[in-house]
């Protein structure tokens, strides 16, 4: 029985993939041709070059790119279909399980438009709607999703042996803040400020971020008119996962997001690693779709924020519990083996069932 994964939002399409052929899975990707630089495979960090046949490419800029990708699904036996695909697994009449990334379920099913409604359609069609973050639980309710499966997004993680911890080599206290800079979905803003009042009082402090995002120049503005000179590097946009993994490991601390109320892979990452994670989470619902709160360092008021990193710093004993709890939530509910596990078991129980437009 042949699979195709279709999507590949930062490369969950291709991690997927690549872990269930080695389950024995007779299964292929779909991306797009010359795709943004975080979804390109070939900046995973774990891409192969000796044989690529499975990877299958569709060319936006052919007028007839939509028909391209329905009729290559029509090919198969079953589709996932990631992001804004469910779509088009819809229209190929074939079997499909839909995973919802982000904006998906939280915005696009809502809107109005021609799209709103069809991924909506898509959604209410599928065999599993599968969402991957617990802030997700509320767009799955409020649209009646009566099919819809927590299992948080599978991604090949960094091994322990590559991810021990580097000393960043500097006498400051380092912050890395790597996630995209859109203030209306991000709130870098609300960390961004309070890391200018900390490097204000304090010399010890330094933070890294990177140019990418909407709002990159909006974030280096505030911080160029914050008075603190010396005390942040930007980084350029192009960073594969390797590059990102160094500074990972060099800082003390990640900062994520702060208005989707959950984190993603970045979050994942740290907390994999052992680092503490400034985000913003609803903890309820993690609690009620883990069954425990994952540990990390939660707000979204700059002025908590500014306390808790001061916290982070001079509490050698809290950083160091927060360091290892961290690993431990992480090794509990996201290990690769047990997840890939669950997402076989989805799939395998998907591919019995009769297609629907025999």
């Amino acid at each position: 029985m042949s699979i195709l994964v279709a999507g590949n939002l930062a490369n969950t399409g291709f991690f997927l993939t690549t872990k269930l052929r080695e389950k024995g899975f007779d299964v292929e990707l779909l991306v797009e041709k010359n795709p943004p630089f975080e979804s390109d495979p070939k900046n995973s960090g774990c891409f192969k070059s000796e044989d690529t046949s499975w990877i299958k490419y569709y060319d936006k800029s052919k007028k007839k790119w939509k028909f391209d990708i329905i009729k290559l699904m029509k090919k198969y036996d079953l589709i996932i279909a990631i992001t804004e695909l469910p779509m088009f697994a819809l229209l190929s009449f074939k079997p499909y399980i839909s995973i919802c990334t982000g904006s998906d379920l939280s915005e696009l099913v809502h809107s109005k438009s021609f799209k709103g409604y069809l991924l909506r359609f898509a959604y209410y069609f599928a065999k599993h709607v599968i969402f991957v973050l617990p802030s997700q639980l509320y767009d799955v309710k409020k649209i009646g999703l009566k099919n819809a499966v927590f299992l948080p997004l599978f991604r090949i993680y960094h091994d322990e042996e590559k991810s021990k911890v580097v000393k960043n080599g500097k006498k400051h206290f380092v912050f890395f803040h790597p996630t995209n800079h859109i203030w209306r979905i991000k709130g870098n803003d609300i960390f961004l400020k309070a890391f200018i009042k900390l490097a204000k009082e304090r010399e010890d402090v330094f933070l890294v971020t990177i140019n990418r995002g909407e709002d990159a120049q909006k974030s280096i503005n505030l911080l160029q008119t914050g008075d603190i000179e010396g005390k942040y590097e930007i980084l350029p946009s192009t960073l594969n996962q390797d590059n990102l993994m160094e500074y990972y490991l060099k800082a003390d601390a990640i900062v994520d997001q702060f208005k989707v109320e959950a984190f993603g892979f970045i979050g994942l990452e740290v907390l994999n690693i052992g680092k503490p994670l400034i985000c913003y989470i609803n903890l309820e619902n993690y609690n009620n779709l883990y069954g425990e709160k994952p540990p990390v360092i939660n707000s979204n008021n700059s002025e908590e924020i500014f306390n808790l990193m001061n916290k982070i710093i001079d509490d050698k004993s809290f950083y160091e519990k927060i360091c290892k709890d961290s690993h431990n939530w992480f090794k509990k509910f996201h290990d690769e083996n047990m997840l890939i596990d669950k997402y076989s078991k989805l799939i395998t129980g998907s591919l019995d069932i009769k297609k629907r437009y025999k």
